[in-house]
């Protein structure tokens, strides 16, 4: 797995979430959603969900995480793309997409959309800006 090392601690790793990861992603959620950066998500749903998320751990802390969800047999979405506010900068993000981009290509997946309100750090991964008709 890739991981990075910064100069104030534990190497970065990145994995796949479980169920019992549920409520640190629920609260890293929260802390993004009172930012104005993500839609909110219930935890009995991120407990059904985990496994569909990659998760980036500094230590034995997630400090990033990101849903892969299915939107159609042909399109997945990068979904819940969160960061803690202290590791930003850093490439947790670009590490998330990254994951997310090799599973969905893994998993059959012919396009990887984000619905965002950031489409700009997006598109310097790569991705393209359409308007939502284009996503089928």
């Amino acid at each position: 797995m890739p991981s990075g090392r910064s100069r104030r601690g534990s190497p970065l790793t990145i994995a796949r979430a479980d169920h019992t990861h549920a409520p640190a992603l629920h609260a890293l959620i929260a802390a993004n959603l009172e930012e104005g950066r993500l839609l909110p998500r219930a935890l009995d749903e991120l407990a059904v969900h985990a496994d569909r998320f990659t998760i980036v751990k500094r230590g034995r802390k997630i400090v990033g995480c990101a849903e892969l969800a299915p939107l159609s047999p042909h399109v997945a979405e990068v979904r819940s793309l969160a960061v803690d506010a202290k590791e930003r900068g850093k490439g947790v993000g670009t590490m998330l997409v990254d994951d997310l981009r090799q599973r969905a290509h893994d998993e059959g997946f012919d396009k990887l959309s984000a619905f965002t309100h950031a489409p700009g750090y997006f598109s310097q991964m790569g991705f393209s800006i359409v308007p939502h008709l284009w996503v089928q």
